[in-house]
Parts: structure tokens; C-alpha cells; sequence
């Protein structure tokens, strides 16, 4: 491996991972409705999909993509959906920071229910199918044999953005007590849900 391209890679890695998308959106409405250790178990659905995708991506995901086809627009359009459906959910949510909660919001939310939604929400976009094979041979020294250089950086991807969401929810945690007054929670409401149901409309254009 090449270090100097993998230092550069993990950097790059650490911003993507922080920056704002459909997963962090959920992480984030999640750890201001339920707390971040409860959202653990929502990062750790989004970090499978993630873990799966970069793995994809090793063993030859151009062929995957061939083959399946017309199927990628039915996933492309069942991740959009996804995104939009939660996006309604958010918005009309009148109290607490998840479109689920009120009161004791942990107790409404079952942990397989966060984990599958974490999951599903990161599984079905297939920008990110696209974005790891347009991604990692950026770091790859042609010198080397490249599976193993794809092999630590997908599993170094997939532990930065465990790291990245999970940062994500810790500091909405930090701003929960101030963003539960309820004028303040409708309005991130219908923040967070106005944001999820554009990423789901933009994964629609080509």
C-alpha cells in the first residue's frame, strides 16, 4: 500500500463521512429524539449497507451493475421513495425530533427498527453503488496488487463512517435539551424532513 495515497484517502474518508446525507439526517433525528448510545444501533444498520457496498466494490462491481440492469432503476426509485416516505414522516412529526417519538421515544422505537431503518435508508441509494468503484482506484499505486489495497480501504472506509455518523449524533445529543423546546423541534422537523424528502427527489435525476 501506499501510504502517502492511503493518508490522503483516509482524510478524504473522514470528510465524506461527516458530511450531510440521507444516513446522517436519520442519525441526527434519531440522537435528538432518542439519545446517541440508543442511536448506535441506527449506525450500525447504515454501517452494514456501507460494509456491503465497499465490498461490492472489491470483488468487481462494474459487473454487478451489468448484470443487474434494469433492476437499478427499481432500486433507485425504492431508495427515493424510502427517503421521501421518512421525509413525510419528519415533517409532520409534532413534538419530538423523530417522526416516531413522543415521550419516552426509546420505548416507541424498537432497536430492530432503527437498526433496518439506518440499514435500508444507506442500502438503497444507489449513488453510493456508483460513488466506492469511482472512488477507491483514485488511492490505488498500479505498482501493487490491488485487491489488497481495495480490501483496507473499503474496511477502512467502512470503520470511518461508523466513526463519521456516529460523531454526528453525539453532537446533536449535545444540542438535545435545547432543541426539544417544542417551537424549536418543529421547526428542525420540518428541517430534517425537507432535506430527506430533497435527497430523495435528487437521487431521481440523472
Amino acid at each position: 500500500m501506499n501510504w502517502h495515497l492511503y493518508g490522503t484517502f483516509l482524510v478524504t474518508a473522514l470528510i465524506l463521512s461527516v458530511t450531510p446525507g440521507p444516513v446522517n439526517i436519520l442519525a441526527l433525528s434519531h440522537a435528538l429524539a432518542l439519545g446517541w448510545v440508543r442511536t448506535v444501533t441506527t449506525v450500525a444498520g447504515a454501517t452494514l449497507a456501507i460494509a456491503i457496498q465497499a465490498s461490492l466494490a472489491v470483488v468487481g462491481i462494474g459487473s454487478f451493475l451489468a448484470l443487474l440492469g434494469q433492476w437499478f432503476d427499481l432500486l433507485r426509485w425504492a431508495g427515493a421513495g424510502y427517503l421521501v416516505y421518512l421525509g413525510i414522516q419528519q415533517w409532520r412529526a409534532r413534538g419530538g425530533m423523530a417522526a416516531e417519538a413522543g415521550g419516552e421515544a426509546g420505548a416507541v422505537i424498537p432497536v430492530g427498527a432503527r437498526f433496518w431503518k439506518g440499514f435500508l435508508i444507506s442500502a438503497t441509494n444507489p449513488k453510493t453503488l456508483l460513488f466506492f468503484p469511482a472512488f477507491f482506484p483514485q488511492f490505488i499505486d498500479p505498482a501493487l496488487p490491488a485487491t489488497p489495497q481495495l480490501s483496507l480501504l473499503a474496511a477502512s472506509f467502512t470503520a470511518i463512517g461508523f466513526l463519521g455518523i456516529l460523531t454526528n449524533a453525539v453532537a446533536a445529543h449535545a444540542l438535545r435539551r435545547w432543541l426539544q423546546q417544542p417551537g424549536r423541534a418543529r421547526l428542525c422537523n420540518r428541517l430534517f424532513g425537507g432535506a430527506l424528502v430533497g435527497m430523495g427527489a435528487s437521487m431521481l435525476q440523472n
